[in-house]
């Protein structure tokens, strides 16, 4: 259900987990469009892609420079995530899979507008896939439900690889019993897509972003 909030959230860009490198003497700018794949760098040295397929949903690879380490992700404009792959190694996983989660939104999502919020039941699955004895495969789901809440704050005007963007932070809660988890990305308006800059709140902020 999409309700506007009474209240926009004020949040300056110092607390924002966004950190645009200054720009280099001279840079000029270099327009990014999703459906011709970008090229992204955050704080923690990882280089990431972004790439528009042809039914619009988005693929983010945000870990494209470490061996195997994988992190990849489905969704809509980058903010509702609908499938994630992951492997936080540099090598390969020997004898399983990456495990894959995939969630299910209820009814009509949202476009990003600031100081609206959206709320609804999040159904996920996690399957994991390992293999036995002459390779055999052996596959799990496991089920749960999240409720979620995401927040579309209010809009700001940043500088990154020496373009100018209007960006909308937005951030979601989830919640399943006992376990809570959290995230933040940077909304580009115009470009029509969203990068993660904090994860259960730690920071890894874009430093770079150009075509690829």
């Amino acid at each position: 259900m999409l309700i506007a909030r009474r209240r926009l959230l004020s949040l300056g860009l110092a607390a924002l987990p966004l950190v645009a490198a200054p720009a280099l003497a001279g840079e000029a700018c270099q327009p990014v469009d999703p459906a011709k794949g970008i090229v992204f760098k955050r704080q923690d040295g990882t280089r990431g892609l972004v790439r528009r397929e042809g039914d619009g949903t988005l693929v983010i690879d945000y870990v494209t420079n470490k061996g195997d380490w994988m992190d990849r992700r489905r969704s809509r404009m980058g903010i509702f995530e609908l499938g994630r792959e992951l492997n936080e190694s540099e090598y390969p996983l020997v004898g399983s899979a990456p495990p894959e989660w995939v969630w299910k939104f209820p009814g009509k999502l949202p476009e990003p507008e600031a100081g609206k919020s959206w709320s609804g039941t999040v159904r996920e699955t996690l399957i994991q896939i390992s293999y036995g004895e002459e390779m055999k495969e052996n596959r799990s789901e496991t089920k749960s439900r999240w409720q979620a809440t995401y927040r579309f704050l209010e809009r700001k005007e940043v500088k990154i690889s020496g373009c100018f963007y209007l960006i909308l932070p937005v951030e979601a809660e989830f919640v399943s019993g006992a376990a809570k988890r959290s995230q933040r990305w940077i909304y580009f308006e115009r470009e029509g897509f969203a990068i993660e800059t904090r994860a259960d709140g730690k920071d890894n902020g874009i430093v770079a972003m150009t075509p690829a």
